[in-house]
């Protein structure tokens, strides 16, 4: 992440300036794992960057983990200050087009499996969207319902994605 950034990486929380949240180190770890890390953080008043906000992340074979959006909101309960990037913020999807120029929001769709992030940023930023709910509302019932209730409602809806 650090690649080509005047940043580096350090061993020691003193001589850091940020906390740069990119998830879990693995996914053998838990949220409890990181919470002595936290509070040493907090206790320094370390602002932390937040990559990505989702909660929970569901791999090919079906598995749940839980994703960076869980330290990060760990985190602002201690009371710490969180910035985020990525969906479904505004930045993200202004530097995606700024990437794309000169394509029109028009030509661009959205894809992906969570409502709370990747439809509602996509939908709140006007650019349509894809829901596959193959993935993190695999069991859900009442897709229709979830998208109403997050006031994101994709253009298309799929099982999953395939080519």
């Amino acid at each position: 992440m650090l690649d080509g950034l005047d940043y580096k990486r350090v061993d020691d929380l003193k001589d850091a300036g940020f906390l740069l949240n990119v998830g879990f180190g693995s996914e053998d770890e838990s949220a409890e794992d990181w919470q002595p890390l936290l509070r040493a953080a907090h206790a320094l008043k370390l602002p932390m960057l937040c990559l990505n906000p989702d909660f929970e992340v569901v791999k090919i074979t079906g598995q749940r983990y839980a994703c960076a959006g869980v330290l990060a909101a760990d985190y602002e309960r201690l009371g710490g200050q969180v910035r985020y990037f990525g969906k479904p913020f505004a930045e993200m999807y202004e530097q995606c087009m700024e990437w794309l120029a000169p394509i029109a929001k028009s030509r661009v769709l959205a894809i992906g499996d969570g409502i709370a992030t990747d439809i509602a940023g996509a939908v709140n930023f006007g650019i349509d969207a894809a829901l596959v709910t193959g993935g993190i509302i695999k069991k859900s019932d009442n897709v229709e319902e979830l998208c109403r209730k997050h006031n994101a409602m994709p253009k298309y809806i799929m099982p999953k994605l395939a080519w």
